[in-house]
């Protein structure tokens, strides 16, 4: 087997577009790209239609008629793989720019800032609404069990205070009925008293008066027969 022998060069890898795509972020015309461009979907259509790409014929199903140079068309094996490793960081520096185009893009930013202003209304005007209906749930049940509690407090003192008036009144019913029967029970036995000594002392001066005039008829009696 023969030693095959190695050609190096400094030189720069070949575009794989021509003209070459353009420059993502962080990189200028130095670096093989494309530095003044528009940054617009019609310019973009424009200029990669007007390109002409290198297209790998062993890998694409189908290569596009502007494809003027063939991946496989140099016969070297080293060719092969330095286009290659160009064709693939050159698809990472489109990838690159597209995700960069993207995000410097104003309707971009004008959308994710709406989006975001829009997230956080939404976030604020929740917590804003959550807030209130637990408040307004506390404010009310805080005047419902307030009002369930005066009102038991208030039934509670009228309660009490009609038995209290009604026993006070009762008890003072009952008193003047017990104060009125004992004096009608004192009047009735002091009236029989009464009527009792009036009677007996009659009959005691009835009963002396007629046991004098009974000695005064013994008396004249006795003194006629003498």
């Amino acid at each position: 087997m023969k030693n095959s022998k190695e050609a190096k060069t400094d030189a720069a890898l070949p575009a794989y577009c021509n003209p070459p795509n353009p420059c993502p972020v962080g990189y200028a015309a130095e670096d093989g790209c494309l530095e003044q461009f528009e940054n617009t979907a019609g310019f973009s259509r424009q200029f990669q239609a007007s390109q002409d790409c290198m297209c790998d014929s062993e890998h694409m199903f189908d290569c596009p008629a502007s494809a003027g140079r063939d991946l496989h068309s140099s016969g070297t094996g080293n060719d092969l793989i330095d286009t290659d490793l160009d064709r693939i960081m050159e698809q990472i520096q489109v990838i690159t720019l597209s995700s960069a185009s993207i995000l410097s893009c104003p309707w971009y930013q004008n959308f994710a800032v709406y989006y975001s202003a829009v997230y956080y209304s939404a976030v604020y005007y929740s917590a804003v609404y959550y807030s209130a209906v637990y408040y307004s749930a506390v404010y009310y049940s805080a005047v419902y069990y307030s009002a369930v509690y005066y009102s038991a407090v208030y039934y509670s003192a009228v309660y009490y205070s009609a038995v209290y008036y009604s026993a006070v009144y009762y008890s003072a019913v009952h008193y003047s009925a017990v104060n009125y029967s004992a004096v009608h029970y004192n009047a009735v036995y002091y009236s029989a008293v009464h009527y009792s000594a009036v009677n007996y002392s009659a009959v005691h001066y009835n009963a002396v008066y007629y046991s004098v005039v009974y000695y005064s008829v013994l008396q004249t009696g006795i003194a006629s027969s003498m």
